[in-house]
């Protein structure tokens, strides 16, 4: 993976990722051909997007309860009122 596409997937700039390599903050497998390898960067990504689908998915049920909808996906029929006008 390239610094670039690195950086793009921990949500960081270019320059902050390797800054970060250079502080030892985070470190980043090498393949042999010197590119980082996609997992260093990808699981903390993950973990980080699993977060915060988590926190929505928990905020849209509250809202849904509040608004007396069953929790139906927007596009589904369900709860979708307001797009009706």
């Amino acid at each position: 993976m390239r610094i670039g596409d690195a950086a793009v997937a921990a949500g960081l700039t270019p320059r902050a990722l390797r800054s970060y390599e250079q502080q030892g903050l985070v470190t980043a497998r090498r393949t042999p051909s010197g590119h980082r390898a996609a997992e260093v960067v990808a699981r903390r990504r993950l973990a980080e997007l699993d977060g915060h689908i988590g926190r929505l998915s928990r905020l849209r049920e509250r809202l849904a309860a509040r608004l007396g909808e069953s929790g139906g996906r927007p596009g589904s029929g369900a709860g979708d009122r307001s797009l009706r006008g």
